[in-house]
């Protein structure tokens, strides 16, 4: 699924991975916040219907983003116009396949964006716990059992870089946004990864949006800090790739 804001360039697009928990969603579930996100960047998102647990288990997530963003690179987008971007595990994605896709000889994206992003499913944070009763989706039973069915019977480990990002060498990754809700249990793996970065020299942006649920972004369109969100990274993405040359009036669907 491809939202394609009105005078967007076709040139630049970014890859969307929007699905929670790696176990259920499809580009139709989050067609409007991609639509929203694709329309405050400036440029056309592609949704990808990657496969999931526990079905498809690691690493098939990850690899279809690789093929997914191989796609674009083979079709003639540049790497330095394409940016990464989802929310949950969504979010782990958008920082995972530009690590795969390092690793296998490819260039990394220009920047990536993740909206609460499930970066460590050890879950070893000390949010787990501190933001148990503030979080309103998310249980430690509900994240443990996802994490489980994501590596069952595959061999991998919770603490292999590419199931937890966290534990990545983020050496060299591209610019990266963090949108982090105040009240979701996985808070602390993003200002974990946001320090690691920084120590790495990674630009990352990383900000922390007190008192709001695990991706909140879902809410635009109807709640004010929903829009502002998306509004500050469809400023930065912009800048990144350099979309800010024409202006969107409405968002079409193909």
């Amino acid at each position: 699924m491809t939202p394609i804001p009105y005078k967007a360039g076709m040139s630049v697009t970014d890859v969307g991975f929007t699905y929670p928990g790696l176990t259920f969603g499809s580009p139709q579930s989050h067609r409007k916040m991609a639509a929203h996100l694709a329309k405050a960047c400036n440029c056309v998102a592609l949704s990808i219907d990657y496969r999931l647990s526990p079905e498809h288990r690691f690493p098939a997530a990850i690899d279809d983003g690789v093929n997914a963003y191989k796609f674009l690179l083979d079709s003639g987008f540049k790497p330095e116009l394409v940016v990464t971007m989802g929310d949950s595990c969504g979010g782990h994605l958008a920082t995972s396949v530009p690590i795969s896709a390092r690793a296998k000889g490819l260039p990394v994206p220009a920047c990536a964006v993740a909206l609460s992003p499930w970066y460590n499913l050890t879950h070893k944070g000390p949010t787990t716990k501190l933001n148990a009763q503030n979080d309103m989706l998310s249980t430690d039973a509900t994240l443990s059992g996802m994490a489980e069915s994501f590596i069952r019977d595959t061999g991998a480990r919770l603490d292999d870089p590419l199931v937890s990002p966290l534990y990545a060498d983020v050496k060299g990754l591209p610019p990266h946004w963090l949108s982090i809700a105040g009240h979701d249990m996985l808070k602390s793996g993003g200002d974990e990864m946001a320090e690691k970065m920084r120590k790495e020299g990674v630009e990352v942006v990383c900000e922390v949006h007190e008192g709001m649920q695990h991706v909140f972004e879902f809410m635009a369109g109807r709640a004010p800090e929903a829009d502002r969100s998306i509004r500050m990274i469809g400023e930065w993405v912009k800048e990144k790739i350099g979309s800010q040359n024409e202006r969107s009036y409405c968002s079409r669907t193909y």
